[in-house]
């Protein structure tokens, strides 16, 4: 916004400029091991910084960065505004910190990776995948106890029994696969949990963490598997 004062012939012009504010991104931003000296190449700003926590005031003020990578050896600070398919690269010296999405939010920190429960309408399985894509994921694909654990706790949490999850044999009979279409490793079956049907080819997840199948088509809630980069 400009002021401009007009005055008589021969006296001074007065211009006030009155800058806007910068709006901020606050946030948690958060560092692993996984992401010490790493950074990714592609930035949109590339400033100097002395430490972390400048680096870390700059990208809160500037509404695009969403991430930063600090050398505080360096001195630079490299800002970005991260999507799915942003895939850090060993840069020794660098830290990578990303801005957290939070539980309020849905959002629950697995690794480098965000399971978010979809509570608000159920879905058929194909639906389930398409929302999931949508987002930048998939129907998770459970290969450890933990991630089993962490799904059942969150049926629990929520109190909803069943959800479905990245396994199927859609593409063919008692052939179990991820989401990725590589063939299923970890399971925890029910015991009565599996056996050939035609009818029933998508896997869920229930209250107790043990799998059961079920009909594609049948409406249920759904876990989204989404990579943070």
């Amino acid at each position: 916004m400009s002021i401009k004062a007009t005055l008589p012939m021969g006296l001074l012009l007065l211009v006030v400029v009155v800058q806007d504010p910068v709006s901020g991104v606050p946030g948690d931003y958060f560092s692993t091991g996984i992401l010490t000296n790493k950074w990714i190449p592609y930035y949109f700003k590339k400033i100097k910084a002395r430490n972390q926590k400048e680096c870390h005031n700059k990208c809160v003020q500037d509404s695009l960065c969403n991430a930063y990578a600090i050398s505080e050896f360096e001195r630079w600070c490299v800002m970005y505004n991260i999507t799915v398919g942003n895939v850090p690269v060993k840069n020794t010296g660098y830290n990578l910190y990303v801005k957290r999405r939070t539980e309020a939010e849905g959002f629950y920190l697995y690794g480098t990776q965000y399971i978010r429960f979809m509570t608000k309408q159920r879905k058929n399985g194909f639906e389930a995948r398409e929302i999931c894509t949508r987002n930048g994921g998939r129907l998770p694909s459970v290969r450890k106890q933990d991630l089993n654990d962490m799904l059942m706790n969150l049926l629990i949490k929520h109190s909803v029994w069943d959800a479905l999850i990245g396994v199927s044999d859609f593409e063919k009979e008692g052939d179990w696969k991820y989401e990725e279409g590589d063939p299923v490793g970890f399971t925890n079956w029910h015991w009565r949990g599996m056996w050939p049907r035609n009818d029933l080819n998508c896997a869920i997840i229930t209250i107790d963490g043990t799998w059961k199948h079920t009909n594609c088509w049948a409406q249920n809630y759904f876990f989204c598997q989404i990579p943070i980069f």
